[in-house]
């Protein structure tokens, strides 16, 4: 059974001997799974849900030592460094 609405595909996957159950290809096309990838499982009240795990990639900062300015390296890269608190001065 396919039922088709606005926001959602559903269609009816069997489970084999060992309880695994086959996406169907345009779906792992959709949501660009592969061989590997990790999903999420959940529920809400009587479905199962299960989406894309998302990955992240870890940001490098090629530091070899961690002192007292990292954290405040850190603060200028993401706000832009502090000229003058009052500028009225």
């Amino acid at each position: 059974m396919v039922r088709t609405g606005t926001n959602t595909d559903h269609k009816t996957v069997t489970l084999d001997d060992r309880s695994r159950i086959t996406l169907p290809q345009h779906i792992r096309n959709r949501f660009q799974l592969n061989e590997g990838d990790n999903l999420i499982l959940g529920f809400d009240g009587d479905e199962i849900r299960l989406r894309p795990r998302p990955s992240f990639e870890p940001i490098r900062s090629g530091r070899t030592k961690w002192d007292n300015e990292t954290f405040l390296d850190a603060g200028a890269a993401l706000f832009g460094g502090i000229e003058n608190e009052n500028p009225h001065e």
